[in-house]
């Protein structure tokens, strides 16, 4: 029997509808590849610390968020060069960990 509604373009027209109800809802839509900076990571999810806080108590405690070990931190020490976070990730691991991060360190 055939198909009366292609899947792909049902799928396709409800992610399109549903991601134009949360920008109007103004909720963000993170995007699965989307890098930020330190500097946009801190003001957005950690506005309460500073940077060095950030650097020692999840880039050094926790050495799974480095890119270099599967996570989402490409040059976490900095060092001379740009620190850079695919925000998408950081933000599942920060709920994830919550409860693992020492926030008065």
């Amino acid at each position: 029997m055939e198909e009366l509604i292609n899947k792909e373009n049902l799928e396709n027209l409800i992610c399109q509808i549903v991601s134009k109800q949360l920008k109007q809802s103004n909720i963000e839509v993170l995007e699965d590849n989307k890098v930020i900076g330190f500097t946009e990571f801190q003001s957005k999810y950690l506005p309460q610390h500073g940077k060095g806080w950030i650097r020692l108590n999840i880039f050094d405690k926790f050495p799974e968020v480095d890119i270099e070990n599967g996570g989402f931190v490409i040059n976490p020490r900095g060092q001379g060069k740009k620190t850079w976070i695919y925000e998408k990730q950081a933000c599942q691991w920060l709920s994830k960990h919550r409860y693992d991060i020492d926030w008065n360190a």
